[in-house]
């Protein structure tokens, strides 16, 4: 596993040193199949290749950041540096969760929830499932207060 992602890491810097995009990991797992293909001669290398991107590299700024050899918010800032980033909210979005404080699950007790504006990190081994339900169930029993509560009507 260990060649792989080193394979995964070389290929966002190469092609980020070649043509200036960044690519996410699980579209770099693609292009590296691609170039594999090429120089094994599976594929004419006088014939386009097209590769579909999977992800925004702004959903994983740490593994990027390992990447380009830059630090995270250093990272975070060239993510956002691109224009059509800067229009994406999903991307503006991932941007800023990452600059979030985060808590570690495997510090809190089960029945306990993060606190608000906090990102969340689930870890292997964690019961993924159990979490994600506790934060949706949360997150919609706060909403349909907040409606509940700015959907009143005044009393006269």
């Amino acid at each position: 596993q260990g060649n792989q992602e080193f394979e995964v890491l070389s290929t966002i810097r190469g092609v980020f040193e070649a043509d200036g995009y960044i690519l996410d990991p699980h579209t770099a797992v693609g292009v590296a199949a691609c170039h594999k293909l090429r120089s094994s001669g599976a594929l004419d290398p006088a014939r386009p290749l097209l590769s579909m991107g999977c992800a925004h590299a702004a959903k994983f700024p740490e593994t990027v950041a390992l990447a380009l050899g830059k630090g995270v918010e250093a990272t975070l800032q060239l993510l956002l540096a691109d224009p059509q980033a800067q229009n994406h909210r999903h991307v503006t979005t991932a941007c800023s969760v990452f600059r979030r404080p985060r808590l570690d699950v495997a510090t809190l007790s089960p029945t306990a929830s993060p606190p608000e504006g906090l990102a969340m990190i689930l870890r292997t081994g964690a019961d993924w499932e159990s979490l994600l339900r506790d934060l949706v169930a949360s997150v919609a029993s706060a909403s349909s207060s907040s409606s509940s509560s700015s959907q009143a009507l005044p009393s006269k």
